[in-house]
């Protein structure tokens, strides 16, 4: 009796490293300003092209994380030591590396606000909270993407139970529906 052999795409990988290389290029283009001649314009307009990388990465991480659970035959996700596991492996790492942007600006004298850890902003920072441009950027703007992992750690558990009930282009069509009526309500800034 031979054993079921579980999917592996070479491909994801690859997609890896170029979304790695798009976010580099991306950041450094950003570090100049516009350029005159064409061959620079066309450098600078491909390093722009960067900012699609986060995404990449999310699609690609969801598209892992569901290629796993369904390697390992799992059915059904226990939610809470699905959570646990994610968080124990990211929320140290995230506190451990806020608590080090903080000492570097309290006391190392990088940066530019004083008090940081008696503002408010600092403890919704903290936990994530940056609805308001003044939080959002604070200390360290690049920690949009650990909250949104989160985010997406969140609805795993929920979206893969409906993946395994109903049929994959009723499970498309459910999924797309969510993303455009909840993309159209942040862009008109509606408040849940």
């Amino acid at each position: 009796m031979s054993e079921k052999k579980p999917l592996k795409f070479d491909w994801v990988d690859a997609v890896k490293g170029l979304g790695i290389l798009g976010i580099m290029f991306v950041h450094l283009v950003e570090k100049f300003p516009q350029p005159d001649s064409v061959p620079l314009k066309v450098l600078y307009w491909l390093g722009l092209q960067g900012d699609y990388a986060p995404g990449v990465f999310f699609l690609i991480s969801g598209f892992g994380l569901t290629l796993s659970f369904m390697n390992k035959g799992i059915e059904k996700v226990d939610v809470g030591q699905f959570y646990a596991k994610r968080l124990t492996r990211l929320m140290p790492l995230y506190f451990g590396a806020f608590l080090f942007f903080l000492a570097l600006v309290e006391f190392g004298g990088f940066g530019d606000t004083p008090n940081m850890i008696s503002d408010p902003n600092t403890f919704l920072r903290l936990w994530g909270i940056g609805i308001t441009d003044e939080t959002f950027v604070y200390i360290n703007p690049s920690w949009w993407f650990v909250w949104t992992i989160i985010q997406f750690y969140l609805v795993f558990p929920w979206l893969y139970k409906l993946f395994v009930k109903v049929p994959t282009s009723l499970f498309l069509i459910i999924t797309i529906g969510i993303t455009y009526i909840s993309r159209f309500m942040g862009l008109q800034g509606w408040m849940f």
